[in-house]
């Protein structure tokens, strides 16, 4: 298919509406131009990387017209370095991967299941050899059959998965978090874990086996320059309509259970539970502080409360926060974005203080974990996940020419928010459950 044409960087999103609902794909490859920035952005705050990004995308007056509302011009990520350069909070550790990356795309394939339709969109002022070239590529979707990949679809763990967070060591962090808490420096933090493996094959044909076995409503894979990200995220962050922002905060988990009786137990614990309740309101009133310096007095609100949403590996509870734009347009749009990051939901209350201590426990680099991947149109609508259940592909360098396979690490992170009554044994388990679906599928022969 297109995404195996070799043409880098490529972009897949997942565009949806109802949480449990993946009627459309936006997929894309080859950008017009990009913008790279490297993790020493401290200096950079909010209004100037948006800066960076509208002088970006304006002078390519990209208009690509569809009746859905996600189709974009501007596709990329932030790592969790370049969302906490935004704060003014500087992360002493990297993996060396890009704290920013935002593609420039004048043409994308639009998959609708629904509808079983495949339909290809140019921007009307693409070049006469760019629209001949992305044509070929989409030739073979409309033939009949299935298109033969131009690599092989192998990919495989080579190391078991590793943790780099005993209990102990979890043990010693919580206490040092709970005495932060008891002191009232801060209300909650979200502390996290990581796991790391040795890889090789096709970080694409992962992406594609966790999503036939885990799609999840803001799923999207990227692949550039020596490494890939590939996420399966339950949670929007962003989205930009017209002026109109909503923010949609997970807070609150309980793991699925096999049996059905267990399973709306767990349920009915999660709705009932005054803690996640608690945890999830925090949230609730820090995005909308952080969306009401960009919106209209008066103008936010919360028209949903603790909603139970329910995923292929846990329950959530979700809140959905709204308001109405100040400034409507790319520019303004941008600021909200940038200026927001990174979410609440996986920092913590207050977002500078919870920040600063995740620095000063956390050992490994969150890398693209607790980042976003964002798209973006010239009109200033936008929309962004937060990336959790997530995977960075980080390749040695090394491709076999035989077979186009890479050989790296793979990293995947898993967290919780940690507030007074929190239980360390249950927080260690919470953070790994919500991951253990992505690591046991993929160590599975």
């Amino acid at each position: 298919m297109l995404l195996e044409s070799g043409v880098d960087p490529i972009a897949s999103l997942n565009t949806t509406g109802p949480v449990q609902s993946q009627r459309y794909d936006i997929i894309s490859a080859a950008p017009a131009k990009s913008i790279v920035l490297d993790p020493l952005v401290a200096s950079e705050n909010a209004k100037t990387i948006s800066t960076h990004c509208e002088e970006l995308l304006t002078p390519l007056d990209v208009n690509l017209k569809h009746e859905l509302a996600h189709a974009y011009g501007a596709i990329g990520y932030v790592s969790y370095s370049g969302a906490a350069a935004t704060q003014g909070i500087a992360t002493h550790r990297d993996k060396g991967i890009a704290a920013l990356f935002v593609g420039i795309y004048q043409w994308f394939i639009l998959i609708d299941h629904e509808k079983k339709t495949s339909t290809l969109v140019f921007d009307n002022k693409i070049d006469e050899y760019t629209r001949v070239t992305i044509t070929a590529l989409y030739a073979p979707l409309t033939e009949q059959g299935t298109p033969k990949s131009r690599h092989n679809d192998r990919f495989s763990l080579e190391s078991p998965w590793q943790c780099n967070t005993d209990r102990d060591q979890y043990d010693s962090k919580f206490q040092r978090v709970k005495n932060y808490l008891l002191e009232g420096d801060t209300y909650q933090i979200n502390l996290s874990i990581e796991h790391q493996a040795r890889f090789s094959g096709q970080p694409w044909s992962a992406f594609k086996k966790l999503r036939d076995q885990f799609g999840a409503p803001f799923s999207a894979f990227l692949s550039l320059e020596n490494m890939a990200i590939a996420s399966f995220s339950p949670e929007r962050f962003i989205k930009i309509e017209a002026g109109h922002v909503i923010t949609q905060p997970i807070k609150g988990t309980r793991k699925r259970q096999v049996n059905a009786h267990d399973d709306l137990s767990a349920q009915t614990e999660l709705v009932e539970s005054a803690k996640d309740r608690a945890e999830n309101l925090m949230i609730v009133d820090l995005m909308r502080n952080d969306i009401g310096q960009h919106c209209v007095v008066g103008s936010v609100q919360v028209p949903r409360l603790f909603e139970l949403q329910s995923f292929s590996n846990v329950h959530h509870l979700v809140s959905t926060v709204t308001g109405e734009m100040q400034n409507k347009g790319l520019q303004g749009s941008l600021e909200l974005f940038f200026g927001a990051l990174p979410g609440g939901s996986v920092t913590g209350a207050p977002k500078q203080r919870s920040m600063a201590i995740i620095e000063e426990l956390e050992e490994h680099d969150r890398a693209i974990y607790c980042g976003s991947v964002f798209c973006a149109t010239l009109d200033g609508n936008l929309d962004s996940n937060i990336l959790i259940r997530s995977l960075l592909f980080a390749d040695d360098g090394d491709t076999d020419p035989r077979t186009s396979d890479a050989s790296g690490t793979v990293f995947c992170w898993g967290g919780s928010g940690l507030v007074a009554d929190s239980i360390a044994e249950q927080e260690y388990e919470e953070s790994i459950y919500k991951i253990s679906h992505l690591l046991e599928a993929l160590a599975a022969k």
